[in-house]
């Protein structure tokens, strides 16, 4: 007997050795990307002093902090790894933060396996770190969810894991409260309730078996009903005992109500004045249990017929889950091939990276193309390119964007809409006549009063429709475009509204500033283009938000077909190097596009007369032209009857009376006989001229004619204008729309898209270094090939062993 004490790690060997091969292939999945914990691990549990901490040094013969006055407070983790050094590392998992997590985190100390007495320190200097600077029960930290991690790694290490927890307890004490109680509950339970852990229940024949609370904790329907994953440990057994020895062996015999699946083992721990000497704990066992416990085959007794039985239930545990396992080690293997096949073969030449960037391109063309043309079935796509118009993983506007053509054209006609309802300057509201027809142009002008509160109720209807037009568009078109989309559309600046009136005077105005050499009743072609230049002056500001709006829906669907087809390794080179340049071209072709189509549109292009020459134009120009007869006869009427109204008063018919009276009344009857009724009348009426003033009389109407001669000479002409630019307007406006969207939006936008951004011809043309630069392999590229090269062995390899170990049927 030696008073050093001694660590073997010769326990955790034998529990692995016997299926290294599963056990290796287990480990290898790690360094090919499947980090989570694969292998199930060994947790031992148990009450408080059942000896728990005993049975796992027993099994990995690595000394644990053990004491009769020391419970575990904390979980433990044996983890034994295959690293090129034999080497132990004891470390500081934090799980909760606390005021020392900091020092706990960074709690890291390696050291050689046969330095036993360094390791013993170091298990209890990390103890104490845990919780929190002292192992004594009276400190604050009574229990901690950190977790001490003792790592065992070699050339000849599999993966293995044994961890040690707190027991569970019933009531609190002065040591411990009720509060610890719910978290050692809460942190038992969680390494229970995974599937792939195996459970060693440890129990001590000291104590009365319907006391306990782990059998009943693991019995739960939550955790091991059935007992599947469950292998028993009975401690103890060198009494003082609380149950009769019969009730121990009723154990072996499977009599309870709940039994584990892989049965009940006896071991006999060390005394604490045994691990005082350092007596070997196997010798000491080995001997008790030649002459205790005959009753029990010897296959159920002691830690050397325990081990391989560990490792039988560990290899049950990994089959049970082996589907699982398979199943991820296939997907894995998936998708590296996916990923293999995406980086290509090696492209070190020039031919090799341009059949690398013409793939793409292909891909890019078709996914273009089908945009365009509004194909976005999947049938006629080759496999990897089907989801892209449908993945139901994305969000509905962004699934929605990549149906270009149906985003353009829905675009399209809220663009026609707004301009229809909003493209021109000013809102020209038509006004009725006293009859209630349409005023002519060239008829009288109705009383102001009639001018304010008559409006024409046909003309004034087509803007109520126009704008319930737009809002019907803006309405349909809500679960197409985006919402920013539509209000950027809708916030256009509205129309000048003014009466029919309001706008002939402003026109008159017009006429007699742009007076040329033409005759008074026509108007100048000079004010006319004007006219239409100011009426049409909002056409370029609305048309180029148009452009820029599509511009932004044709970069969306760029940017997502580009993600789908091009490899995310050179997907900033190509945009940067390639794309972004053809955009930028297909763009400035499209606003050259643009201004071209506005100067064709720039005042009156004599080509749009011809679409209605002889019959709108020649209405127009066939209006009278100048004041009638019957014109000239209500001028006069109008002052005839303004001085009779202003000079005819009832004095002035007075004085005519009275002059008729002195000259042929009784008296004047005798000097001058009344001969006559025509006498009379002469009289009258040459008095009458006197009063009325009939020199002035000619003057007035002269005045009044050559005024209104005037006035209606500029009446035609600006009522000529207005027609003019109406039905102008009308006829250049749909011109105008039918262009841009037909001509620049789907010919040079839509069109371009497909065929002069990514194409095989634009791969082509790419000058060396620009290729080089895109295609050529990166030092990253050729580092994940190899990986992605050397994860596939591995997986292949690991999967290989897994579907043999399945098909040899290992079972206890």
């Amino acid at each position: 007997m030696s008073n050093e004490p001694h660590v073997s790690l010769a326990g955790l060997d034998e529990l692995s050795s016997t299926f290294a091969e599963v056990f290796d292939a287990i480990d290898s999945l790690r360094s090919a990307g499947l980090e989570r914990e694969l292998i199930p691990k060994l947790v031992v549990v148990g009450d408080q002093s059942s000896g728990k901490s005993s049975v796992l040094e027993a099994i990995s013969q690595i000394p644990f902090p053990v004491d009769k006055d020391l419970c575990t407070r904390f979980p433990t983790e044996v983890v034994q790894r295959k690293s090129p050094e034999e080497l132990v590392t004891v470390s500081i998992h934090v799980v909760e933060p606390t005021p020392r997590h900091a020092v706990s985190r960074s709690f890291s100390r390696s050291l050689f396996i046969n330095d036993t007495a360094r390791l013993i320190a170091t298990i209890q200097e990390a103890s104490m770190t845990i919780l929190g600077g002292s192992t004594s029960q009276n400190e604050t930290s009574r229990f901690s969810n950190n977790i001490l991690k003792i790592e065992v790694s070699g050339p000849d290490r599999y993966p293995l894991t044994l961890v040690d927890l707190p027991g569970f307890f019933s009531s609190a004490t002065e040591n411990q409260s009720l509060a610890d109680k719910e978290l050692v509950d809460q942190m038992v339970e969680g390494y229970m309730m995974e599937p792939r852990n195996a459970l060693l229940l440890i129990i001590s024949a000291r104590v009365a078996y319907p006391n306990l609370r782990a059998p009943s904790e693991i019995s739960k329907v939550t955790v091991d009903p059935r007992g599947y994953r469950s292998l028993g440990v009975v401690t103890g057994l060198d009494g003082p005992f609380n149950d009769d020895e019969d009730e121990v062996t009723s154990l072996f015999q499977g009599t309870r109500p709940w039994n584990p699946h892989f049965g009940w083992h006896c071991l006999r721990n060390r005394t604490p004045a045994e691990r005082r000497d350092n007596c070997e704990r196997d010798d000491i066992e080995r001997a008790y249990f030649q002459d205790n416990w005959q009753d029990i085959d010897k296959a159920h007794k002691g830690i050397l017929p325990l081990r391989p039985k560990l490792t039988r239930f560990l290899a049950t545990q990994i089959r049970r889950h082996l589907p699982e396992l398979i199943a991820e080690v296939r997907d894995e293997i998936h998708r590296l091939e996916l990923q293999f096949k995406a980086l290509g073969n090696p492209r070190s030449t020039e031919q090799s990276q341009r059949a690398y960037l013409a793939q793409m391109a292909m891909d890019f063309h078709l996914l273009a193309s089908s945009a365009v043309d509004g194909h976005y079935g999947s049938a006629s796509m080759p496999p990897h390119l089907q989801d892209f118009f449908d993945r139901g993983d994305e969000k509905k506007q962004r699934r929605q964007d990549k149906r270009l053509q149906a985003v353009v054209r829905a675009m399209s006609q809220v663009f026609s809409a707004v301009m229809i309802a909003k493209g021109r300057t000013t809102k020209v509201l038509r006004e009725r006549s006293e009859n209630g027809t349409k005023s002519e142009s060239s008829g009288a002008e109705p009383s102001s009063s009639n001018r304010s509160n008559s409006l024409d109720g046909e003309h004034n209807d087509q803007h109520h429709t126009k704008d319930a037009i737009l809002d019907a568009k803006i309405k349909t078109y809500e679960g197409i475009l985006a919402i920013d989309v539509l209000l950027a559309y809708q916030s256009s600046e509205p129309s000048i509204e003014q009466t029919y009136y309001q706008f002939e005077e402003r026109l008159m105005q017009m006429v007699v500033e742009h007076r040329g050499k033409e005759s008074l009743v026509e108007v100048n072609p000079d004010m006319v283009r004007t006219l239409f230049r100011q009426e049409s002056s909002k056409w370029r500001r609305m048309s180029r938000s148009h452009l820029n709006m599509v511009w932004e829906a044709v970069k969306r669907f760029v940017d997502s077909a580009l993600e789908h087809c091009v490899d995310s390794s050179i997907l900033d080179d190509i945009k940067r190097l390639v794309i972004n340049n053809q955009l930028d071209t297909l763009l400035q072709n499209a606003y050259q596009k643009h201004e071209e189509l506005l100067g064709c549109h720039d005042g009156i292009n004599p080509a749009f007369y011809d679409i209605f020459e002889g019959s709108t134009l020649s209405r127009t120009s066939c209006r009278a032209a100048s004041p009638s007869v019957v014109r000239m006869g209500d001028i006069l009427g109008e002052v005839v009857r303004d001085q009779v109204n202003n000079n005819l008063t009832i004095q002035t018919v007075e004085k005519v009376v009275n002059s008729l009276w002195e000259q042929y009344g009784p008296s004047g009857y005798e000097e001058h006989p009344f001969d006559t009724k025509g006498s009379l009348v002469s009289h009258f009426l040459t008095k009458l001229q006197e009063f009325l003033k009939l020199d002035d009389l000619q003057s007035e109407v002269r005045e009044r004619v050559q005024s209104t001669y005037r006035q209606d000479f500029e009446k035609t002409a600006a009522r000529q204008a207005i027609d003019t630019v109406d039905e102008f307007y009308d006829t250049s406006l749909l011109g105008f729309l039918m262009h841009m969207n037909a001509l620049i939006i789907q010919n040079c936008l839509l069109k371009g898209l497909a065929f002069e951004v990514f194409t095989d011809d634009v791969v082509r043309e790419l000058d060396v270094e620009t290729l080089s630069a895109i295609a050529g392999e990166k030092a990253a590229d050729v580092e994940k090939r190899v990986k992605c090269e050397a994860s596939l062995k591995t997986l292949r390899k690991a999967l290989s062993v897994f579907e043999e170990f399945r098909s040899n049927g290992y079972y206890d």
